[in-house]
């Protein structure tokens, strides 16, 4: 158990990290009009490595995360990040799919919430977002093709952060599942 805790500390950790990372990316994209919208990232190193509840609370940290530092309504990400998850939990499992459909599933979970943010801007009757359909269609554009090899990476990242700090937990979170 303690074990599967350190797990879900150094995921929720890395999820943090490249959040950051995103941040400071789109604040220097920022003054050409671009905006990364990666949101979609972060669900396959849940699959793979955490528990389901586990999965769960991490991703409703890094939605909270996701809404303070880009200024979203509080609880938005969060709310969506664990919906997303825990229903394609019951049609995802992870050894039966190629690289090209684990990447289909993050672009077409990617997509759906920016969908929802849009839409969420378009009629909350507010400044909530400023985004116009051409900018929202090239800021998708843009994030999906950036979004092809960071999630290739961040898999990789995940594993190779936890075969360094603790190798057993891998072991540990396969026999749990």
């Amino acid at each position: 158990m303690k074990s599967l805790n350190r797990l879900f500390i150094i995921i929720t950790t890395s999820n943090f990290i490249l959040i950051g990372c995103i941040a400071l990316l789109n604040s220097i994209l920022g003054p050409w009009g671009v905006f990364l919208y990666l949101s979609g990232l972060f669900f396959l190193p849940h699959y793979q490595l955490l528990d389901a509840y586990r999965s769960l609370l991490s991703l409703l940290l890094t939605g909270f995360l996701i809404d303070h530092l880009f200024n979203y309504p509080l609880g938005f990400h969060a709310f969506l990040l664990g919906l997303i998850f825990h229903v394609s939990r019951e049609f995802f499992h992870l050894g039966k799919q190629s690289p090209k459909q684990i990447f289909v599933y993050q672009g077409f979970a990617n997509f759906i919430l920016a969908l929802l943010w849009f839409l969420f801007g378009l009629f909350a009757n507010s400044d909530t977002s400023s985004w116009t359909i051409f900018r929202f269609l090239s800021d998708l554009l843009f994030s999906t093709v950036f979004l092809i090899p960071l999630s290739f990476w961040y898999v990789k990242f995940c594993d190779t952060l936890l075969h360094h700090i603790e190798p057993s937990l891998l072991r540990i979170s396969a026999q749990s599942k």
